[in-house]
């Protein structure tokens, strides 16, 4: 290395800087002068000197600007260490290079040598400004010591500090001459901390995406049109089929056929809201109908495309268990017939213009039974005819036990041929004692009323059905009376509207 490097900063600046200056001052001198003499002899205007002395001024500032300025540093990733703009043969002075914020260093271009350091570079090896000077560039590299020049336009490197310790960098070449020798700045920029953010990062994306597979609920996204993008290992399971084939596919060809609609409307509102929630119905591999809870939100992707991401989890058995004890509580504890709260489901059902039908079923002399007997045999004359009411229900067709000894069937869909059916079947067994003695009523449902008034009519059919069977059968036995009979007062078997029932069922009991 030769003496005269060490001041090579100071050199750069010195050495041509007052021959450039002296002959920018004579030069503004001699336009003022020609300025002033043209006018001393009237050939150029008072205005158009002033003009020219402006100009002149402003001129000779910038000049001087521009070289007593020197080089900026623009450290913006690295992409350009000096200013295009500025000459590479102008360096610029020691207190701008030393004020970089950034570590840099000034190297011979020929054999690679260190000729300055600034205290950032000191500050980033750990060590003084003589340790440096007069090195290698390439000594600072890790696991080398020899002399090679550095690249033409810098890289990426791994160095060493002085107590050993490696780091990335990344390096930017400019270069520039003085004096016919060929010099480089070189920038230096410690990766550590984006390499450490970097992995950080990478390993959060691992664990993100450890936790996603690992997780019991069926996670995955689709875009806007529905095509599944990544799935997790319970979405597949869900499904029943391996991941890679439910890549590609559209989340909508699982949908069950009758939420198609529903499932485009969704995509619709996701896509304006930003979020969707709510049940959805799927069919798995086996063809077998799935419950799906779901929550989806809307998320830009990594190359900036809007993706759905979404969770769900299989309601399907807790739907069901759900279902299960609403049933329950709608079941007689006695019989497992329905009781009373089955009514306005089977109506909801059914719709408003349905045109259902009930037979209205009744244990004859039950409080007989249980006051010779015991409540206990009256318990198994009711579940007698449960069973038998059971027997003869059509499938579609419901048992209500309407409380006491009172049933119903309900039929949601029947016209008078099928109830006409029913009430041949009853009679028949009537006739043959083939169940415990009971009496009924039927009716049809009129215009739109509830089914507790179509219930309430075929009660009354069967009270007076009981009070016609019931005088008959003392009409007809041996030993009565029958003119007396015919002669008592009979209860009116069509009641007016303010007739009570309870006061009709009375009577029928005292007859």
């Amino acid at each position: 290395m030769h003496a005269g490097d060490a001041s090579l900063v100071t050199g750069l600046v010195a050495e041509r800087r007052p021959v450039r200056t002296g002959i920018r001052v004579v030069f503004a001198l001699a336009v003022m002068a020609l300025a002033i003499a043209g006018f001393a002899a009237h050939w150029i205007p008072l205005h158009l000197l002033a003009s020219l002395l402006l100009v002149t001024c402003a001129v000779s500032w910038i000049l001087w600007r521009r070289s007593h300025m020197g080089p900026r540093i623009a450290v913006s990733g690295l992409s350009q260490a000096i200013d295009p703009g500025i000459s590479p043969t102008r360096m610029g002075d020691e207190t701008l290079f030393a004020s970089l914020p950034v570590a840099a260093v000034l190297v011979d271009a020929v054999n690679g040598i260190i000729l300055d350091a600034n205290p950032a570079a000191l500050r980033l090896y750990g060590c003084s400004i003589d340790a440096l000077r007069g090195s290698p560039l390439t000594a600072l590299e890790a696991g080398t010591g020899g002399g090679a020049n550095p690249g033409s336009d810098g890289g990426l490197a791994t160095h060493k500090r002085a107590d050993g310790s490696t780091f990335s960098v990344e390096l930017a070449i400019r270069p520039f001459e003085h004096g016919g020798r060929a010099v480089q700045f070189v920038a230096i920029r410690d990766l550590t901390g984006e390499r450490a953010l970097a992995s950080a990062l990478e390993l959060s994306e691992r664990r993100y995406a450890q936790l996603v597979q690992l997780s019991l609920g069926m996670v995955f996204e689709h875009d806007l049109d529905g095509r599944l993008g990544k799935v997790n290992a319970a979405f597949a399971c869900a499904l029943g089929y391996p991941e890679s084939e439910l890549i590609g596919r559209n989340l909508g060809e699982f949908v069950v056929t009758r939420q198609r609609d529903a499932f485009h409307r969704y995509l619709l509102e996701v896509n304006r809201n930003g979020s969707s929630s709510g049940l959805v119905n799927v069919v798995d591999s086996a063809g077998s109908e799935r419950l799906w809870e779901f929550r989806h939100r809307l998320s830009s992707g990594a190359d900036g495309n809007a993706q759905v991401i979404c969770s769900a989890i299989d309601v399907s058995e807790r739907r069901h268990n759900e279902r299960r004890l609403n049933e329950t509580t709608r079941r007689d504890t006695l019989t497992g017939c329905y009781n009373r709260r089955q009514l306005e489901y089977v109506q909801a059902e059914a719709g408003s213009s349905a045109r259902w039908a009930c037979v209205v079923v009744d244990v004859d002399s039950l409080k007989r039974t249980n006051d010779t007997y015991g409540h206990t045999a009256g318990d198994q004359a009711i579940l007698r005819l449960a069973r038998f009411l059971e027997r003869i229900v059509h499938e579609h067709d419901v048992i209500v036990r309407l409380g006491g000894d009172e049933f119903a069937i309900l039929m949601p869909e029947h016209d008078r041929q099928a109830l006409d059916a029913y009430v041949s079947r009853l009679q028949a067994a009537q006739a043959t004692q083939e169940t415990t003695p009971f009496s009924f009523g039927f009716a049809l449902r009129k215009d739109n009323e509830d089914m507790e008034h179509t219930i309430q009519r075929a009660d009354h059919q069967m009270i007076e059905r009981r009070l016609i069977e019931r005088i008959s059968i003392r009409l007809d036995s041996p030993g009565s009376p029958r003119q007396v009979e015919i002669h008592q007062p009979v209860l009116p078997l069509h009641p007016g509207p303010g007739a009570d029932v309870i006061d009709i069922k009375r009577a029928a009991e005292q007859s």
